[in-house]
């Protein structure tokens, strides 16, 4: 009876052993995928706050010749620059601080926006200068006559006889524009009276002090120093050779003479 007694203890002991494995291994496989969900949910988080890109997130540049820095700051070293137009990917990530810029005559207050650009370079742009719907890129022709000293008799001269050369060749499109001051900031204005360029002159006028810059848009800009007669037998050429004329600069002299 005791042997019998025993064998059924074992028996009994034997199942509990059993089932009690079976629950403990299923316990502990449940217990890893909870772990590995919550490990994959902590990586997509950490993904999210570190400015994990998504590829639908657009925005589009305002301005000519946008810097993309390697921190949110004026000052931080520039990584590239954009012209108008160019569509990069917002992270969703902006920085803490919030500063004020003028741009094209307003001003604008904003963070600074982290983006991938189209070379696929990543970096931060001041969030003032993107649009989140795609920016019309309209194109233009100027010619900026500087003058930064008392020459004034230049300034009537030079704007007389290009804009008389201009008219002979039909091109009302290239924009004239006199300077004597804020040459950091030239606006090129269309006929709607809206700012569609902003030109930095501040160089070539600290270099040449008098004369001319002729610009295309997306095309390399061209100074040209205002220095005796040299200046006054041959600007007329240059801007016959920059915007591709269809009458020459000699052509003209011979009518004028």
């Amino acid at each position: 009876m005791k042997t019998t007694y025993t064998k059924y203890v074992i028996i009994f002991m034997s199942v509990l052993i059993f089932f009690g494995g079976i629950y403990i291994l299923k316990s502990l496989k449940d217990g890893d995928q909870d772990s590995s969900d919550l490990n994959t949910n902590s990586i997509s988080q950490t993904n999210n706050n570190n400015g994990k890109l998504k590829t639908d997130n657009y925005l589009y540049t305002t301005v000519d010749n946008l810097s993309v820095r390697k921190s949110p700051s004026l000052d931080a070293k520039r990584i590239s620059t954009l012209d108008e137009g160019v569509r990069v990917t917002f992270s969703g990530n902006e920085s803490a601080n919030v500063i004020s810029v003028k741009l094209r005559g307003k001003q604008t207050t904003g963070p600074f926006y982290y983006v991938r650009i189209p070379s696929g370079k990543e970096g931060w742009i001041y969030s003032g200068a993107l649009s989140s719907t795609p920016v019309y890129v309209e194109d233009y022709n100027a010619i900026i006559i500087y003058n930064n000293d008392d020459n004034v008799d230049f300034l009537i001269w030079a704007k007389r006889e290009i804009q008389q050369f201009l008219e002979y060749n039909n091109r009302k499109d290239i924009k004239l524009i006199t300077k004597t001051d804020n040459f950091s900031e030239v606006n090129i204005i269309n006929d709607e009276g809206e700012i569609i360029g902003v030109e930095n002159i501040r160089r070539t006028v600290d270099k040449y002090n008098y004369g001319m810059v002729l610009f295309s848009k997306g095309k390399k800009s061209k100074s040209i120093e205002a220095g005796g007669e040299w200046f006054e037998y041959n600007k007329l050429c240059f801007i016959e050779d920059y915007f591709r004329l269809k009458k020459s600069c000699d052509d003209f002299d011979l009518i004028l003479n």
